[in-house]
């Protein structure tokens, strides 16, 4: 999850090439999220994370943010409308902390 938003987020790209496949093939693509931060793997249907949404944590003049919102090549979802899939447990958490690509500011502090 991003740090100031209630949301995470992939590359455009790599989503429309998800995309492609679920059409292409017509099977569903399940995407899991890694929050480090949270210690949780989350996630939810390509169909369901890219429906449109409108998360009311605030946004523009309180009228909440539609999603999926695309910002400089990202897509973002709401984690509101993933389920939680597992608990990342300390050990993992430490090491997910040495491979993260987080910016060195965002890094967990385990």
């Amino acid at each position: 999850m991003r740090k100031f938003f209630p949301d995470t987020g992939i590359n455009l790209k790599v989503f429309n090439e998800y995309k492609a496949i679920q059409d292409r093939y017509g099977i569903q693509i399940f995407m899991f999220f890694v929050d480090d931060e949270a210690g949780l793997i989350y996630g939810e249907t390509l169909n369901i994370i890219s429906a449109q949404h409108v998360c009311m944590y605030g946004g523009f003049r309180n009228k909440g943010t539609l999603y999926p919102l695309i910002d400089r090549r990202i897509i973002y979802f709401p984690v509101e409308v993933m389920r939680e899939i597992a608990v990342i447990g300390v050990e993992s958490l430490k090491m997910l902390a040495e491979l993260t690509t987080k910016k060195q500011a965002y890094k967990s502090q385990i």
